[in-house]
């Protein structure tokens, strides 16, 4: 799982993918910051943690697109089939380096509150919580995104496909509207991504929805161990 973890880093750094994730989270956080904060003068980071979740969503298909996809183009998925090492470390191995990646890119967010800190009284508590919701949806949509990229040797196809099912996961709960029955209108209200991130951006932490995220990342990741068993198998 290190060897993978480390090889996964490396790879960010000698390709064009990690600097690119990173000029886009770093640019459009920081115009975001610019418009929400500075613009106003008001240093309610509501607002900019808020509209951080489009930078999230756009993002992250950049990061995790080719950390599969990649293997079966490059046809040194064989290689890493026939090796020693567990597809469960294999893919826990990539979802790591991702997170990495992702938490180094969202430390910028601490710099925004350190610089307003200076100029305003802050509310802690709720910029705690606000963090802690950002990393928590962002560590989701990464394993979503490796499942989606364990499908495709293609990582454009990849990138939409993930986009996809994020836009799906927002949209969820509008569906609620036209379900007549409560407890269905109920399961698909739980499913909607935007209602648990919008709890943390109002200073709620609530362990219904830190479960919430969790949950995602061990349905999204197993189903990833289980698609690579059945290519190893095949």
């Amino acid at each position: 799982m290190v060897a993978i973890l480390k090889r996964e880093i490396k790879n960010y750094f000698k390709n064009p993918v990690g600097y690119v994730f990173l000029g886009v989270f770093l640019a459009i956080s920081g115009l975001l910051f610019f418009l929400n904060v500075v613009r106003i003068g008001v240093a309610d980071f509501s607002n900019f943690f808020n509209a951080m979740f489009l930078t999230i969503i756009f993002s992250m298909p950049i990061l995790t697109m080719g950390l599969f996809s990649d293997e079966y183009r490059f046809k040194t998925d064989r290689l890493l089939f026939s090796s020693p090492v567990r597809i469960f470390s294999i893919v826990v191995g990539k979802y790591l380096a991702a997170c990495f990646l992702y938490f180094i890119a969202s430390l910028v967010n601490i710099l925004y509150v350190l610089v307003a800190s200076f100029f305003a009284n802050l509310q802690y508590s709720l910029i705690f919580s606000c963090l802690i919701g950002t990393f928590l949806i962002g560590f989701s949509l990464i394993s979503i995104g490796i499942f989606v990229s364990c499908l495709t040797r293609n990582p454009v196809i990849s990138a939409f496909g993930s986009f996809g099912i994020f836009i799906l996961f927002i949209f969820v709960g509008e569906l609620s509207s036209y379900i007549p029955f409560k407890w269905m209108k109920e399961v698909v209200n739980g499913l909607a991504i935007m209602t648990r991130y919008n709890n943390f951006v109002m200073g709620i932490i609530n362990i219904s929805d830190i479960l919430y995220f969790i949950s995602i990342v061990v349905v999204f990741s197993f189903l990833s161990i289980v698609m690579l068993l059945k290519k190893r198998w095949n």
